[in-house]
């Protein structure tokens, strides 16, 4: 009997699904590549309602769901649509999305996350109230785009930073132009600025930063150290000399509040970005779908290792009830 597979649901760009593709294959797993900006024109698919059975083609390798125990999935890519009609492009990537979106629902395996855990946990605002209820301290924060409150929280003084909602980047035909957290200046703050879209506004907290990586129940603290001074408040802007990584201690208490979030948001893979200020944790923002390998490679934790184990283990079927769909186990 042939090895059940575990599907890395991603693009061609991914870097990190290289990583954990060799990292899976070096572990004896079955691993299948599904580039989902192929679809429709590059991949064929078919979803039987009757029995919930599905299946896709890439070329001459048929996926089928009775061939798979897990998916690891990241983020939807924006699907190809070179060789559409114009007209048509809008409405066969709105209807291709929602066989995408719908097959992920129904797709009764182990994910690690599901898309539309991802979705919810990437939504700022749902971050913060959750993290505060999780026991993290939260900087002094107002989400708005009504010019008068923005106005009056930055007159007093307290409020200096400000980051978008959800989206991180803009893009246009040749350029990606990533969206980070940038300090408040006058030009940020006329009315028509305001108004056009909700945005974070956010006290800066001073302090030692931290990136808490969650696989599972295992927490991976690493400190981040700024060497030299820059510009950035945000340290994914920051220029790679100015900052070293390096491992860390957390209190029993933090990997608590680490691991309650990320069970409340439905998730068994987050990178939370965090800052400790007088013996407290406070939470800046956390992303279900977080770059590791620049982690991984400072500090030399097993963070590959760990998410290859997860999705072997968890998708074994004895395990399957062990990590269900709406949280993590955290023992």
């Amino acid at each position: 009997m042939s090895l059940k597979r575990i599907v890395l649901l991603t693009s061609q760009t991914d870097l990190a699904a290289d990583l954990l593709l060799l990292k899976l294959r070096s572990k004896g797993a079955a691993v299948v590549r599904l580039n989902a900006e192929m679809f429709p024109l590059g991949i064929e698919a078919d979803f039987r309602v009757r029995d919930k059975s599905w299946s896709f083609r890439m070329g001459s390798d048929v996926l089928r769901s009775a061939d798979i125990s897990a998916v690891w999935f990241r983020r939807w890519p924006d699907l190809q649509t070179a060789g559409i009609a114009p007209d048509w492009r809008a409405i066969v990537c709105r209807d291709s999305m929602a066989f995408l979106e719908g097959w992920s629902m129904l797709c009764d395996v182990f994910w690690l996350n599901r898309p539309e855990r991802v979705r919810t946990g990437e939504n700022k605002l749902v971050q913060l109230v959750y993290a505060q209820e999780a026991g993290f301290r939260v900087p002094e924060t107002v989400v708005a785009n009504n010019a008068a409150v923005v106005r009056d929280v930055v007159s007093s003084g307290r409020i200096a930073l400000f980051k978008p909602l959800l989206s991180s980047a803009l893009r246009d035909e040749t350029v990606v132009q990533m969206l980070q957290a940038t300090r408040l200046r006058d030009e940020h703050l006329d009315d028509e600025s305001i108004r056009a879209c909700p945005a974070i506004y956010q006290t800066i907290v001073p302090g030692q930063e931290w990136r808490l990586t969650i696989v599972g129940g295992q927490v991976f603290p690493a400190r981040i150290c700024w060497t030299r001074s820059d510009t950035s408040v945000d340290v994914h802007a920051a220029h790679p000399e100015c900052v070293s990584i390096v491992r860390g201690t957390v209190s029993d208490e933090v990997r608590r509040q680490c691991l309650t979030l990320v069970r409340m948001l439905g998730l068994h893979y987050a990178a939370i970005d965090a800052i400790e200020y007088e013996g407290e944790m406070y939470f800046l923002e956390l992303n279900p779908s977080g770059q590791w390998g620049w982690i991984e490679q400072a500090t030399n934790y097993p963070l590959t290792d760990a998410l290859a184990d997860l999705l072997i283990s968890c998708g074994q079927p004895k395990n399957l009830s062990l990590v269900p769909s709406g949280g993590v186990n955290a023992d």
